[in-house]
């Protein structure tokens, strides 16, 4: 199981969140976010309240839908709940808004009801409107406990590991190099500026020719995007987000961070006095 992030722009768009909603959710910038819904065929809204309803929204008309269908069928809940096996406390829950219902709930009980087809077809939407936004919040909350040992295997392999450092130091960017491997850091200058810096774990990797360290200068034109990753050669990319941690393995989505890390790399200082660190990272800190 994969993040997609070309997923999360798509179904979160057409959930009526706005760009830079979703560039703040997936760490994107908010053009990487606009292209990526241009690329892919999708009419942008204009600025504004969006025309979209919320999930919460959609969950009070489902309710009011599958309500109404069972009065107009005649039933009673418990009858309603015998047929399409659920309880009756949970059908009141469901009619009352206070739980969204997977697909196969609501597919059940338009059975149930027998309601026109355009009524079940609503009702099915709804629902699956509340299925992305369960599996939304699952991916970024849950993705990096369940991928642990998926990433650490694909570490353990990598050829080339590229980290783009934002803010706080990513584990990747400060262990042992394996042999055979390389490691491309490239920090903003404002993340080495950080009090939280682990200077002394980077000192002992600064003279490990497989290690090539940049430093991105504050007044450097280039774009970044909201948050760092890690790059494993062309198979995984890792973004670690306040949310959660989203991990990408579509060869697409791998390319665009491989993109922007070579992107942001033509505007780092590599300059060294020692081998494979920058002078400018030794300004930074005071040595």
């Amino acid at each position: 199981m994969s993040t997609s992030l070309r997923d999360q722009v798509l179904d979160g768009y057409a959930q009526g969140r706005s760009i830079r909603e979703l560039a703040e959710m997936t760490g994107r910038s908010y053009n990487i976010v606009r292209a990526t819904l241009l690329n892919h065929g999708v009419a942008l809204r204009r600025r504004g309240p969006s025309p979209s309803r919320s999930a919460s929204a959609s969950v009070t008309e489902l309710a009011a839908l599958l309500l109404a269908a069972r009065a107009a069928s005649g039933m009673s809940g418990r009858q309603a709940g015998a047929l399409a096996e659920m309880s009756q406390s949970k059908l009141s829950k469901l009619e009352n808004g206070l739980l969204a219902p997977h697909v196969d709930d609501v597919r059940k009980l338009a059975r149930c009801y027998e309601v026109a087809p355009g009524v079940r077809d609503r009702m099915v939407e709804l629902a699956q409107a509340g299925s992305l936004e369960r599996r939304r919040r699952v991916l970024l909350h849950h993705v990096g406990k369940d991928l642990l040992p998926a990433v650490r295997r694909v570490e353990l392999t990598a050829q080339i590991i590229r980290v783009l450092v934002l803010g706080a130091f990513p584990e990747q960017a400060l262990h042992p190099v394996r042999n055979g491997a390389r490691l491309v850091v490239v920090a903003t200058e404002t993340a080495l500026r950080s009090p939280r810096v682990p200077l002394e774990r980077i000192r002992l990797l600064r003279e490990n020719r497989a290690v090539e360290w940049g430093v991105i200068p504050l007044t450097a034109p280039v774009e970044l995007p909201n948050a760092g990753f890690v790059v494993f050669d062309d198979r995984m990319s890792v973004t670690e987000l306040s949310t959660g941690v989203v991990v990408a393995t579509r060869s697409e989505e791998v390319r665009f961070d491989l993109e922007i890390h070579r992107e942001v790399s033509r505007h780092a200082d590599f300059t060294s006095s020692h081998v494979g660190f920058p002078a400018r990272f030794e300004e930074l800190s005071g040595e």
